[in-house]
């Protein structure tokens, strides 16, 4: 932002694996897939948004992607 001082668009990529038995995937674990999957995706778009709007940009795009995969 300081350098162009624009934001024209913001890939949001995230996920992670978890390497264990579908069956045996603890609370623990998924709230860890669910923070980086989800919450982290959420807050980066919505800071995104605010300096999109703030600047007035019109046409600025937000792409988010999650994936979560639990490996056996």
């Amino acid at each position: 932002m300081e350098q162009f001082n624009r934001l024209d668009i913001m890939v949001n990529n995230a996920g992670m694996e978890i390497h264990s038995p579908f069956l045996d995937v603890t609370e623990e674990q998924f709230d860890r897939v669910l923070g980086i999957d989800l919450k982290g995706t959420f807050f980066c778009a919505q800071a995104a948004a605010r300096e999109m709007v703030k600047r007035q940009i019109a046409g600025a795009s937000l792409i988010s992607h999650q994936f979560m995969k639990i490996c056996q």
